[in-house]
């Protein structure tokens, strides 16, 4: 079975459309229509910061 890898897909929405909404990445998976917009914020933010940390890696 696949293990849904929302990080993967954040880093993928993210590079393809760094000034993407956060109603953009809700829609973009069932997963994270089912989150929080809070929740989400936290997700994406974490994501970024990753992604600064690491050279956008």
């Amino acid at each position: 079975m696949n293990k849904f890898d929302s990080e993967a897909l954040l880093r993928a929405l993210l590079a393809a459309s760094p000034g993407v909404s956060v109603h953009a990445v809700r829609a973009a998976h069932p997963a994270f229509r089912a989150m929080s917009f809070d929740h989400l914020g936290l997700r994406i933010d974490r994501a970024l910061r990753r992604s600064a940390a690491t050279g956008g890696k």
